[in-house]
């Protein structure tokens, strides 16, 4: 298995361990959740918060812990040494250098990084001209760019749903209190304070979550759009020797 693969492999069985501990955590409530833990203390912990968040608050964590697993997985993958490698760029340039175009072709077919697959789609077209290079080089770093794109595009997506359950939080707890108070004669503040406590937590815990979480993903999208322009910029220069003869046949025709 490539390591890229057994990386996500990781950061995925680890969310998903996470996650059904949460779930069958906050399922052990049975339906308690808007009652403070035992305790006599007047202090409040993050446990407790997140324990008075009840279900809901248990799905926003199990989303932060995800979004933590891929910002790690994000910071170990997205970077030059893994989508640009030195060692692969110099064994293809002395590889172009001999005109070696089949040797280099399936060298950049064995290398899992980004940038040798778009020499790859270059090189196929090299018979055709340096033009055609250079298209089938674009198209195929239009590809990486977009694989790149959707792959920290999961961010977005947590970031954006946190807040959304959050908000749903908020409404089931309005509407726990409301009924208690529709149900009972008279009421009192503690018999409101379990709904309406769920409601304030989990808006708080959705917000928590989304604002790290949005700012990794536009951290993550401005990288990827350094390194499509330094993959771009590597490329074309490993290419760059075969345009003076294209541009002489064109003079001598």
């Amino acid at each position: 298995m490539p390591a890229a693969n057994r990386r996500w492999a990781l950061v995925l069985l680890l969310a998903g361990s996470f996650a059904l501990a949460l779930v069958g955590a906050a399922a052990a409530q049975d339906g308690t959740a808007d009652e403070p833990p035992p305790g006599e203390s007047d202090r409040v912990t993050i446990l407790e918060l997140v324990w008075a968040g009840g279900p809901i608050g248990w799905a926003i964590i199990a989303g932060s812990l995800a979004a933590a697993g891929l910002v790690i997985e994000h910071f170990m993958s997205l970077k030059a040494e893994q989508l640009i490698p030195e060692d692969t760029v110099a064994q293809i340039d002395a590889l172009l250098s001999q005109r070696q175009f089949a040797e280099a072709i399936e060298l950049c077919k064995g290398d899992p990084s980004p940038v040798a697959r778009i020499v790859a789609a270059g090189l196929a077209e090299v018979r055709h001209g340096y033009d055609e290079v250079v298209a089938g080089m674009e198209e195929a770093g239009q590809e990486e760019n977009i694989r790149l794109t959707q792959k920290i595009g999961y961010l977005a997506l947590i970031g954006t749903m946190a807040p959304m359950a959050g908000l749903l939080g908020t409404v089931t707890g309005m509407i726990r209190s409301f009924n208690r108070i529709a149900q009972s004669p008279v009421t009192n503040a503690a018999s409101l304070a379990g709904g309406i406590r769920e409601a304030l937590v989990t808006t708080c815990l959705g917000l928590i979550v989304a604002i790290p979480t949005l700012f990794f993903y536009n951290f993550f999208q401005n990288r990827v759009t350094r390194l499509t322009l330094q993959m771009g910029s590597v490329c074309e220069e490993l290419v760059r020797r075969f345009k003076p003869v294209k541009v002489k046949g064109k003079t001598d025709t």
